[in-house]
């Protein structure tokens, strides 16, 4: 079942739409130079299953507004615009994702690159 934008712009997850199965793998990490505090942060966002629900989140307002801004999309989504920008990178990793370019971002009024998903 796909995602779809019912609620005033906002983006609808059905409580059963799993998307693909490399959202659920583990992926967050922190940076080599980050203090050990980071990485016990990460592990705990993937433990307690956050990090999952937020890249399904994410990954579904990709697929609902391609080519819209990582702050763009944390509003679909319903997270913090930090929790998007860290989670989309993960899902480049997991080659779900790409940058097909960049443009003003219309929450930050700032060039930032945009998303879309990898067909």
């Amino acid at each position: 079942m796909k995602p779809q934008d019912k609620t005033q712009g906002r983006l609808f997850i059905p409580d059963d739409y799993t998307g693909d199965a490399r959202l659920a793998v583990p992926m967050a990490r922190a940076a080599n130079a980050d203090p050990v505090t980071s990485d016990m942060a990460a592990e705990r966002i993937e433990a307690s299953g956050r990090a999952t629900a937020q890249r399904r989140a994410v990954m579904a307002a990709v697929l609902a507004h391609p080519g819209c801004t990582s702050a763009e999309l944390a509003g679909f989504a319903r997270m913090d615009r930090h929790a998007a920008a860290r989670r989309l990178p993960e899902l480049r990793k997991a080659g779900l994702v790409r940058n097909p370019g960049r443009r003003t971002c219309s929450v930050a009024g700032i060039l930032a690159v945009t998303w879309e998903a990898v067909a």
